[in-house]
């Protein structure tokens, strides 16, 4: 039998030859978005809806669109030069959202009452709000979405 491979301590240990995906300088989202503008109101402003319950929420992830400005804002003073890569807005999104396979007219109006088509409603409850799906959101992956 070959004799087990030693490890010789003072020897350094072989990294990897590949950087992390940051510094690689692949982003989440779609190709073609441009870092976030922290300055861009309209760009925040894009994330949510005005109406209905989840007004001010980011369809994409926790919380309402101006705690995450918040965060987002702290987080680059507190790491100068550090970039953010922007989820796409519901706009956007919703150009990549396939057309709903139910028609809203043809339910019964009790069934319809508690039923929307809406773009931000059909990419807010697509997924849950856990990392992996708030990194899916990110990157534009909204195929799955619910028809109502």
């Amino acid at each position: 039998l070959p004799s087990p491979r030693r490890i010789d301590p003072r020897r350094p240990r072989r990294r990897s030859r590949r950087p992390p995906c940051a510094q690689r300088g692949r982003p989440f989202g779609q190709p073609g978005m441009a870092e976030a503008r922290l300055g861009d109101d309209a760009w925040w402003a894009a994330q949510t809806t005005n109406e209905g319950p989840h007004r001010g929420k980011a369809w994409w992830g926790w919380g309402s669109v101006s705690e995450l400005r918040k965060e987002v804002e702290r987080r680059l003073e507190a790491h100068p030069g550090e970039s953010v890569l922007r989820p796409p807005t519901v706009d956007e999104a919703a150009r990549l959202l396939p057309p709903p396979r139910v028609n809203l007219d043809a339910l019964p109006a009790a069934v319809r009452r508690c039923c929307t088509a809406t773009p931000f409603d059909r990419l807010f409850h697509s997924r849950g709000r856990d990392m992996i799906d708030v990194i899916r959101n990110v990157r534009g992956a909204v195929a799955e979405a619910h028809d109502l």
